[in-house]
């Protein structure tokens, strides 16, 4: 009886020590794992924190100022080809995209349009590191009576398309070597094909790195306007991420 006794209590104090090392178990499991929902939660709140944080943002001159382009005097800016004058003009506009926290921006694009309906304009692609070659969206050079062309001449002349850098220097429209062209036949219809091709309304930029900027250099034909308009020029980026910034440069034509 008393073995039996004693078998009992053996198997009674087994079985409570079960149950302890089960529940330490079960608890020890539990609390790690809600350490673990725990920090991950905190994670994600961080991470949600970061890209709510991020902003895209742009900067760059607010206002340009063109004159003297209208030369025959009728009020008008464009081509006038029994003068032989191209009073047409090409402005390039410096822009700054910034990136203010520590999410990284990905496919930034940014996006040209003019809001005066009274203009007539195209934007374009120019390599400003290679003398201002106009190239097609596509990055191919652009050829212009058989020969690519450049704005790479500062002393220019009446009949020369005016590329007007971002810091006011004045560049005509030129062959490789710098020397000056006549482009009063360029791009003058409106219904040419090279006229729909070499428009590039959206500018690649790429990514913006955490706490940096990217400069994009944005070109702004001017194909005919009146003399005293007010050519505003909207800017609009955005990110894969949604991230969107906005900007209108105004460009005043005087006489």
């Amino acid at each position: 009886m008393d073995r039996k006794g004693i078998s009992l209590v053996t198997s009674a104090l087994l079985l409570v020590a079960i149950s302890v090392v089960i529940a330490s178990s079960f608890y020890i499991w539990y609390h790690g794992t809600l350490s673990e929902v725990a920090e991950e939660a905190e994670r994600g709140t961080a991470e949600r924190l970061k890209y709510t944080l991020a902003e895209l943002r742009m900067s760059s001159y607010s206002e340009y100022y063109v004159s003297g382009r209208d030369k025959d005097s009728n009020g008008e800016i464009g081509i006038n080809e029994s003068e032989g004058y191209d009073e047409r003009f090409i402005q390039e506009i410096k822009v700054e995209l910034w990136n203010d926290g520590d999410l990284k921006f990905t496919d930034v694009k940014l996006k040209v349009s003019v809001l005066s309906g009274n203009v007539e304009w195209r934007a374009f692609r120019i390599d400003r590191g290679n003398n201002h070659q106009l190239l097609y969206p596509n990055g191919s050079a652009f050829k212009y009576n058989g020969s690519e062309l450049y704005f790479n001449n500062i002393t220019g002349g009446d009949n020369a398309l005016l590329l007007l850098a971002d810091d006011g220097t004045a560049l005509y429209a030129s062959d490789e070597d710098g020397n000056a062209i006549n482009t009063t036949s360029f791009l003058n219809s409106t219904s040419s094909e090279e006229w729909v091709k070499l428009h590039c309304p959206e500018y690649a930029v790429g990514e913006v790195a955490p706490n940096s900027k990217r400069t994009v250099y944005v070109y702004v034909l001017v194909n005919e306007c009146a003399v005293g308009d007010d050519i505003v020029v909207r800017l609009q980026a955005r990110s894969l991420e949604g991230k969107t910034a906005e900007r209108s440069v105004v460009i005043h034509v005087s006489s």
